[in-house]
């Protein structure tokens, strides 16, 4: 069974200084951080409440 993505090259790396990353864990840290970030900025759902006199006490 073929893989979709040709796996027989190296990785491509992106270099800052003295911090050398793949760009597919650049790209793993920015989607994590995203859904961080929806997790966070998203409202959770609400259920509904059935107050009654009994729980105001």
């Amino acid at each position: 069974m073929a893989a979709i993505f040709n796996l027989n090259h190296p990785a491509s790396y992106i270099h800052w200084q003295f911090i050398d990353v793949s760009v597919s864990n650049v790209l793993v840290v920015v989607v994590m951080f995203a859904v961080f970030a929806a997790a966070i900025l998203l409202p959770f759902p609400h259920g509904h409440s059935h107050s009654t006199k009994d729980d105001d006490q």
